[in-house]
């Protein structure tokens, strides 16, 4: 997600192939490309076009995870259907493809899966070719699990959509399929991925007594704590006290109420 994860949003590979591309420019992006989808490619690249034998790994979430979170542009991750906003020229007859405008309609998916209001994404879909062979177009009211890249405020367009004939851009929109997206969001059981995605670090250790022994004191008055053991750095917060927001994890906060009742310690 920097995305997902921490962005969380989410990054990938990207083959771009057109008649205008150099012959050593495209075959580096092919095999990109051929990296991020589980391609195997044997392909023979002459000026006029490719010709290759192509055979595919079938995807998977976490697989597919793994690729975005690891490729150098932005990914986010929606849950929803397509709706195109333009004539769908044919695949059939193979690539290079025109990209077609679309609307995304649904929601951003997070660790906690698919949450918030539904939005409309404005998206440019372009399928991704290896000679003959093609991504899809999504079809008109499809339901679909989609990684969508998003180039930022200012861009046109600011949403991409892109697709290889090995797929894994895309998947079933069902609630199994956002549960396992959650789910390595949340750095947790992420198959298909080479493992459990790293968790974020976890938040640093009590380093000013807080919850220690000097916690049992939580509910009883000020004075009955044992002055001599407390950390060197203590601050005592009643109800209307100005605090400085600077963070120091070795102070103790000490929050009392206007009976001076302990109420709670913190670090910081």
């Amino acid at each position: 997600l920097k995305s997902l994860c921490h962005n969380f949003a989410f990054t990938s590979p990207e083959l771009v192939f057109n008649a205008f591309e150099g012959r050593e420019k495209t075959m580096k992006r092919l095999a990109k490309w051929a990296v991020a989808t589980g391609a195997v490619l044997a392909s023979t690249l002459g000026l006029a076009g490719v010709a290759v034998a192509l055979s595919c790994v079938p995807p998977s979430i976490g697989g597919s995870f793994q690729n975005y979170v690891d490729a150098p542009e932005l990914y986010v991750v929606y849950s929803g259907t397509w709706q195109p906003m333009q004539p769908v020229p044919s695949t059939s007859g193979g690539g290079p493809l025109p990209p077609v405008r679309y609307q995304f309609t649904g929601r951003q998916v997070g660790a906690g899966g698919a949450t918030g209001s539904p939005r409309r994404l404005d998206v440019v879909v372009q399928p991704q070719c290896a000679g003959s062979w093609c991504g899809d177009y999504p079809s008109a009211g499809e339901n679909a699990l989609a990684f969508i890249e998003d180039r930022g405020r200012g861009s046109r367009p600011r949403y991409v959509f892109e697709e290889g004939p090995c797929g894994g851009a895309q998947f079933a929109n069902t609630r199994a399929n956002v549960r396992q997206m959650a789910s390595c969001m949340a750095g947790r059981s992420c198959p298909g991925s080479g493992g459990v995605v790293p968790p974020p670090p976890a938040p640093p250790a009590d380093q000013c007594g807080a919850t220690g022994p000097l916690s049992n004191y939580i509910g009883r008055r000020v004075e009955s704590l044992p002055f001599d053991d407390l950390p060197r750095f203590v601050r005592f917060i009643r109800p209307g006290d100005a605090v400085t927001m600077d963070l120091n994890p070795s102070r103790l906060n000490v929050d009392l109420d206007r009976f001076a009742i302990i109420q709670g310690m913190r670090c910081g």
